[in-house]
């Protein structure tokens, strides 16, 4: 089991960081990004090899075009390797960032965390991102969040709705 997460609360101003696009090799700037679209979602999510984070962007193929025409860029940071992503996760036509060696976005962000796993006889901890994804207006503000479980993220038609509602 791991712990409960809240992630930061909606109307704070979300912390900048900066990066490069694992798929397309674009630097990233949450600040400079959220000045140039109408919003950004940002989601954490665990890694190329969890099902339900593969799960989640498939579902997200179909509305790709919309949040394309609301000005709405989306970006994935994961713990997991770079080239792992690249590897794995470039298919889904979305920012990728990896947020390795000392996962400092998701900690900054409230969205990191460790299980304990065991391994024959000892135990080990695993560290993991939390599945947190914010809505980012284009003054900086974190406007709207979904925490998720391992198993849940927000169904498309939420995220559709909370752009609507907030941007």
């Amino acid at each position: 089991n791991l712990p409960s997460l809240s992630g930061l609360d909606e109307g704070t101003t979300a912390p900048n960081f900066t990066g490069t696009s694992i798929c397309d090799g674009k630097p990233i700037d949450l600040h400079e990004l959220a000045k140039n679209h109408r919003g950004i979602i940002i989601t954490f999510f665990r890694g190329s090899w969890w099902v339900e984070c593969h799960s989640f962007f498939t579902r997200l193929q179909p509305d790709l075009e919309y949040f394309q025409n609301k000005d709405v860029l989306i970006i994935g940071v994961s713990g997991d390797r770079a080239d792992k992503l690249k590897e794995r996760m470039c298919n889904y036509k979305l920012t990728m960032l990896s947020d390795l060696p000392k996962h400092n976005i998701a900690i900054t962000y409230n969205a990191f965390t460790y299980y304990e796993q065991p391994v024959d006889n000892w135990t080990r901890k695993v560290k993991i991102n939390q599945p947190i994804t914010y809505l980012i207006n284009p003054e900086g503000k974190i406007v709207w969040k979904f925490v998720g479980t391992r198993e849940i993220r927000p169904p498309n038609n939420t995220l559709k709705d909370a752009v609507e509602k907030y941007l």
